[in-house]
Parts: structure tokens; C-alpha cells; sequence
């Protein structure tokens, strides 16, 4: 367990010194929102699989900024995916090829809170090791 946690504080914190890891997430912001507005016909059928994509994506992504812009509070982070996920339903409205779906909002916002929970739990393991607490030591008799 001890190596998990070491391997955990090690990632976070190349993830969170690394300007590259910034530029990296925004790339996959832009891939996702490109990705999104192609015709339906080269991705995936919506289906609950579909649900579970936006699930994981926003997720992911939300872990990524949560550990690559620390300095951003919680709740910019949380609204600004939700606009990000809004604003690409919002432009698959205006395409023939796409419909705005409010299941996939709830989708992404699921995976928002999911994000949270496991961005929450992986600094509070970053923390953790790197402040181990004293162990008491018994005085020589």
C-alpha cells in the first residue's frame, strides 16, 4: 500500500510542476469538443454507453484540472466543465448531424462529482505521505 501511495504522490506532483500536463489537458478539452461536433455516423450510437463516455470523460478531466490548476477554486473548476459540457450541447443543436441531449448534461455532471470524489481522495493520499505523522517512540528505561 505504501508504494501505491508513494506512486500516487510521485504522479501528482509531475502532474501539478509540469506546464506540459497543463497544455495536455486543454488539448484534450479541444479533442473532446472536436470530437463531439463530427457527424454522429464516425462515433459511437447514443446509447447508455454513450452516457457512460461522458461519465468517465468529465470525470477524467475533471481529476486532471483539479491536480493541474490547484490554485483554482472548486467551484470554478465545476462550472466551468458544466459550461464546457453545456456549450457543446448547445453546438450540436445547431448541427444537422447532432442533438442537444440534457441526459448527456447529467451524464457529465455525474462524472463531475465522481471526479471530485476521486481528485478529493488522491490529494488527501498526496497529503498524507507527504506529512507522515510522527510515530510516538517509547523512552529508554
Amino acid at each position: 500500500m505504501q508504494r501505491l501511495s508513494d506512486a500516487i504522490k510521485q504522479t501528482l506532483s509531475l502532474l501539478s510542476r509540469s506546464r506540459l500536463s497543463s497544455v495536455m489537458v486543454y488539448a484534450l478539452l479541444a479533442v473532446g469538443y472536436l470530437s463531439a461536433i463530427v457527424p454522429a455516423k464516425y462515433t459511437p450510437v447514443a446509447t447508455l454507453n454513450d452516457k457512460l463516455v461522458h461519465l468517465c470523460a468529465f470525470a477524467g478531466l475533471f481529476v486532471l484540472l483539479r491536480v493541474t490548476h490547484r490554485q483554482l477554486h472548486l467551484t470554478t473548476l465545476v462550472v466551468g466543465l458544466l459550461s464546457y459540457g453545456l456549450a457543446v450541447e448547445i453546438h450540436q443543436w445547431f448541427l444537422p448531424f447532432r442533438s442537444f441531449s440534457l441526459a448527456d448534461l447529467l451524464a457529465d455532471a455525474i462524472g463531475i462529482m465522481i471526479g471530485m470524489f476521486v481528485s478529493h481522495n488522491l490529494l488527501k493520499i498526496e497529503k498524507s505521505t507527504a506529512n507522515p505523522s510522527p510515530t510516538p517512540t517509547q523512552p529508554n528505561q
